[in-house]
Order: structure tokens, then sequence, then C-alpha cells
């Protein structure tokens, strides 16, 4: 009884009239057994409440907490979103859903990516650091959802938790020496490979056996990323800590202490800039681009354009796709992608974004001057506010470096490379499309690589199971909704945050993620088509986002997410560049509307709706 709540749907074997205090918080109810008059229909029908009954071993098919719709006219009950538990142990969990990387039904191979990518990176990272938490990522009805296990007792929790992170804050020390002279180049070296693939004069054993060669270098590329995230996110919380205990400060200056320090981040802005001035300067080129000229005609009107995208697609084209999803095509495949990023910008002037980039770092040392003033007479909180400072302005910035080198290099490496494989399937006769692939399992690829079998069949099954998960509502979360852990307790709390809000057609609330106050238009950008409506000054309101969104925070007037914390892409690209930000407001697509005027406190952490 206990954990029944307002609006569940009442699911037992059989119930009394005692059961009434259920009934009336109930949406509705269904039994194992029973008939019209039973017990359970009588109440239900007494309190105006949708029921069904006797049908039959609901209480061992149904999961706790899944979505149903009960038609008590009908005596039907729809499953919205049927879960089968590979381990049944995982039912014991509570799983949210993932809208920081995936915000639809993804594919059986991208499902592949996640559990030997993400899912594996993060399993070795807490056995290395000792976690007594370990997450987890899983995909249910090709929706991608995260959980947290306990390793620990409850008593024994805290001891642990403060073990593993002060190993976090070790790596930290070392992280950035470690990934300029180890993983940068390691990185780099698997991108070579996966770049410089070819299926040529392979038989079928070898094909599969380059297959595998290019999912362990994935794995290798998740276990770094989960390695550089750990010490990132582990100091820039520790910064935090420390500028609020030893000064008093709020988080948001504490975190702006580190901004305009992405190197990477800010190169490629500073490219688009200089890309975008050149086009500025050729009338020519430009007007064509105002009309939707393709990037071939552009090419031919002017050649030395021509060889301006190219420069700029060699240093950063392995960017540009909009989300996470596994298939997405980056700028380097689709420089149309890049051509309506220029398209934008050349509406209306753009900041320099050196200029830009000088007032954070100034502002950042105008406060770390502050807090050295304010510690003058407390050498030892000087000394250690320096030291932290210190390791978080060299390692801080990975927070969203690695997005640029592991997030979006790996994944667009990883597509090409699949479609590669999808292209030498195609010649076996096993697909018609090399996009086909990503409609298989790992293991699939790897068999009909040594054994090619027409597959037309299964892929029509695959087709249609894609098209059923499309139509199934995914909840928030599933599982059992009391084995949460608390909203910061798992590693990936940062990038899954929502804030819960009392009154939205006022003001939202959210996480103060980049300090500043702006007002603007809410501009509602859901997915890639959605970038094309977007205009200087406009407030971005999004689900999330990753460093392919540079081009529309730089044009921004502030930043809104639904998802996300403090550390999350948004909160950390939206202080790269000193855009206000509030992130984790739970319902800003579906409370806001397109165009209404907001004002953004990115301090505070508010979203104000101007005419409310």
């Amino acid at each position: 009884f206990a954990k029944m709540r307002a609006g569940d749907v009442l699911v037992c074997r059989q119930s009394t009239v005692s059961w009434a205090p259920l009934y009336t918080m109930a949406s509705a109810v269904v039994t194992e057994i029973g008939g019209a008059l039973c017990h359970a229909a009588v109440v239900a029908r007494e309190f105006g409440v949708p029921c069904v009954v006797a049908t039959g071993g609901v209480l061992s098919t149904l999961i706790d907490g899944e979505p149903l719709e009960v038609d008590g006219s009908a005596g039907t009950v729809r499953r919205l979103f049927p879960v089968t538990w590979d381990d049944p142990e995982d039912a014991k969990l509570l799983w949210r859903r993932d809208d920081a990387h995936n915000t639809h039904v993804v594919t059986p191979l991208a499902a592949e990516y996640t559990r030997y990518g993400s899912n594996y990176g993060m399993r070795r990272r807490d056995e290395e650091l000792g976690s007594p938490v370990l997450a987890r990522l899983q995909t249910f009805n090709g929706r991608s959802y995260s959980a947290t296990k306990a390793l620990r007792p409850p008593d024994e929790m805290s001891a642990h938790q403060k073990v593993a992170l002060a190993k976090r804050r070790t790596l930290a020390r070392r992280l950035r020496r470690e990934w300029d002279e180890r993983y940068l180049p390691e990185l780099n070296e698997h991108y070579a490979w996966m770049r410089a693939l070819s299926l040529e004069g392979l038989g079928g054993g070898e094909a599969a056996s380059a297959w595998d060669d290019l999912w362990r270098r994935h794995r290798r590329a998740w276990r770094i990323h989960m390695l550089v995230t750990a010490g990132a996110y582990a100091v820039m919380d520790e910064l935090a800590d420390t500028y609020k205990t030893l000064i008093g400060g709020s988080e948001a200056d504490a975190f702006a202490l580190t901004q305009g320090l992405a190197i990477t981040l800010q190169q490629l802005e500073k490219d688009l800039f200089a890309l975008t001035e050149t086009v500025r300067r050729s009338p020519i080129i430009a007007d064509a681009i105002r009309r939707g000229a393709a990037v071939d005609e552009l090419g031919a009107r002017d050649p030395s354009f021509a060889r301006a995208v190219d420069a700029f697609l060699r240093a950063h084209g392995e960017a540009g796709a909009s989300g996470d999803h596994f298939g997405s095509v980056a700028w380097a495949e689709d420089p149309t992608l890049l051509i309506r990023a220029i398209a934008q910008r050349l509406l209306i002037p753009t900041e320099d974004p050196e200029v830009r980039r000088s007032g954070l770092r100034g502002r950042a040392d105008q406060l770390a001057a502050q807090a050295r003033t304010a510690l003058a007479d407390r050498p030892e909180d000087l000394a250690r506010f320096e030291e932290v400072l210190a390791a978080a302005c060299a390692t801080g910035p990975l927070t969203e470096e690695h997005n640029y080198w592991l997030d979006r290099r790996n994944h667009a490496n990883m597509g090409r490379a699949a479609r590669t494989f999808g292209t030498r399937l195609v010649r076996d006769g096993v697909l018609r499309d090399r996009e086909q692939i990503f409609l298989l399992y790992l293991d699939e690829v790897r068999d009909a690589l040594r054994a090619p079998r027409d597959l037309s069949s299964l892929i029509a099954e695959r087709e249609t199971e894609q098209e059923r998960w499309r139509r199934l509502e995914a909840p928030e979360t599933i599982g059992d909704p009391d084995a949460g852990l608390g909203p910061k307790a798992g590693p990936t709390w940062h990038l899954l945050y929502r804030e819960v809000q009392d009154d939205p057609a006022r003001a939202l609330r959210g996480a103060p993620a980049s300090a500043g106050v702006a007002r603007g238009p809410a501009r509602l950008v859901r997915n890639l088509e959605d970038f094309a409506k977007f205009r200087r000054g406009d407030v971005l309101v999004c689900q999330s986002s990753n460093v392919s969104w540079i081009p529309l925070f730089t044009s921004a007037a502030a930043v809104v997410t639904e998802v996300g914390g403090p550390l999350s892409h948004a909160a950390v690209v939206a202080r790269e560049f000193g855009i206000p930000a509030v992130v984790g407001t739970s319902v800003a697509l579906s409370t806001l509307v397109d165009g209404e005027p907001l004002e953004v406190d990115g301090s505070a952490g508010i979203v104000r709706r101007l005419t409310a």
C-alpha cells in the first residue's frame, strides 16, 4: 500500500472494501480474478474508476511502473511501453529515460554503440576507481535508459563514496598531462585507422576480423572517455565546493573561473567565424548561399571558397551532427549542414570570437583576484584555493573538449566505418542499401560478413519493429520507483538532471549554469530542421545539446534546456562563450511557446515568462 501514488493504476489479485483508500487514488484498477460483481468491480464503479477484472496472470506479466491504458468499457489493458528484463534483478532498479543523448528510438546497431561504448566505459571506470555505485545504460524498445545500482550497504555507502571521490580528484591532477601525451595521440591513431579502413581484397573472415577490431577501438575510446569525464567533472565540482566554502560565492561564478579555456571549442568558433567573414567579403558566394545554392555550385563559382571549406572540414568536419544517435552524419559527410550554419550567420554580424574570449578571461581574472583579496589573511585557505583553481583550469575544460574529441569524432568515424561494412554487405547480396546495416546487431553483421546470405526478411521485420517502437509512449522512468539513489547519486546526474517545477505558467526553475541575465524571444529547437528558424538574439530552448550546436550558442541571447546539470554539455558550452544559461528545467519545450519573450537569469537559475 505504501508505494501507491495518486494517478497509479492499481494492479492486484483481488481486493475488498478495505482497499477503498487506494481506489480513490488510482487512475484505474486491474485485477487477476473476479467478475462483474466482485468486490473490486463494485468498489471501482462506486468511485467512478475504470476497472478491468479477471485478467489472469497480470501480476506476473506487468512490470511495476510501466505505463498502461485501461479501458473499462472494452475490458482491455494496453501496455504502452512493454518491458522484458534480460536480468530480473534489473526490474529492482529505477531506470530514467536518457533525454540528454537520445530523444527518439534508436536502431539495433545504435543500441550496440551504447552497450559497447558508454555502458562499457562506465563499468570499466567504476571498476578502476572503486565507485560504490554502478552506472548502467540500457535500451528498451529502442529508447535509452540509465540506472544506478548500489554496490555497498547503505551504512557503508558514504565512506566508500569519499574514497572514490578522492581517487577521481587525484586522477584530475594528472589528467591534463595524460590527455595531451597519451590519450589524445591514441585516439587520433584509432580515428586514422577508421578513416583508412578498406575492405577491398579481404575475404569474409578477414572482413569479420576488421569488424571486431573496429569495435575493440570503440570500446577503448569510451574507456578513455569515462576516465576523462570522471576526473574533469570531479575537479569542477571541487572548484565549486571550494569557492562556495572559502569565498561564499555562487556556483555560477566558480565555474566562470575556467571559462574561455576550452581551446578546441574556441578554435572551432574562430574558424567558423573566419569562414563566414570570407563569405561576407564575396557578394557572389553570399548571394548564392542565401538562395540555397548547392555546395558544388558554390565551389564552381569561387574555387578559393571551396578550398576554404575543405580546410575547415579537414579540421572540424567530424563535428556537425546535431544529435547523438549513431548514424547521424557530420559536416564532412554532408557539407550542406555547414553551409546552413554560415547562412544563418550572414543574417547579422557575429562578434569576433577573440574579443569575446578576451572578455570572458578578463571576468575570470577579476573573480580570481577578488577571491585572492578575500583570502589574503588566510594563507592556508588561499593556498588551497590556488591549488584547486590550477587543477580546474588545466583539467576542467575537458568537461566539454572531450565531447569534440571523443563523442563527436568517434561518432563520425564509427558511422563512416559502419557504412563501409554496409557497402560490403550490399556487394555480397546481404543488404539492399548500406544504411540497413544500422538495423542489425553487432553479431549479426559479423556472421553476415563471414557467411553472406540475404537478410531482406530480417530487415523488413526490423523496420516494422522500429515503426512499432516509435508509436510507444516512453515513460520518464521504469522499474522500481523506490529504488532511486537520489537525483545526484550517480555519475551521470550532471547530464540527466531535471528540476521539479512549481509555477511553470510564470517562470521555470533550473540549475544556474552560466551567469548573466538576458532577454529575447524563445526559439524552440528540437532537431536539425529547427536550426534554420533560429536568429541572432533568440533564446535557444532545447532538450539538450552538444558541441555541434556551437553555431547556435554564439548567436543566442541565452540558453534554456530541459535536461542537464551545471556540468552538462549545454552548460559548459554556454559558459565557454559567456551565454547566460539555465539547464534542467524539465518542461521548457512542452511549456514555453515559440516566440514568447523570456528573461533568462543564469545566475539564479530562473527563466521568467514576461507575458505571464
